[in-house]
């Protein structure tokens, strides 16, 4: 059974600047391909004890910066349904696909 939004994030609080999902859908997988050269990624274990989600390519390449695709915080969907809004206060992605925004204030 798939996972969906609505079951995955019941009763949660959002944080700050941000919206729980308004629409149940489907959790997508989290694209796990390199933006520049469509390696496979994952997540440096060496990091990860640190706190941090530092991404490699698979089979251990280097070159250039690693990163994932834009994906939403909450359903995964890709870029095309994200909006992403600069506010003064905050900088807020919202997604068409889930309802869901999530958003990080700028600092004073």
């Amino acid at each position: 059974m798939t996972e969906t939004t609505f079951s995955k994030y019941a009763g949660k609080r959002p944080g700050n600047y941000c919206d729980l999902p308004k629409i149940d859908v489907p959790i997508l997988n989290v694209p796990d391909a390199c933006v520049t050269c469509s390696s496979p990624v994952m997540v440096n274990p060496k990091w990860k004890r640190h706190g941090g989600d530092y991404l490699i390519h698979a089979d251990g390449s280097t070159g250039h910066y690693v990163e994932r695709p834009e994906y939403c915080t909450y359903c995964h969907a890709p870029a095309g349904h994200l909006t992403v809004s600069y506010q003064a206060w905050a900088t807020v992605t919202t997604c068409s696909r889930c309802g869901g925004r999530n958003g990080f204030p700028l600092g004073d």
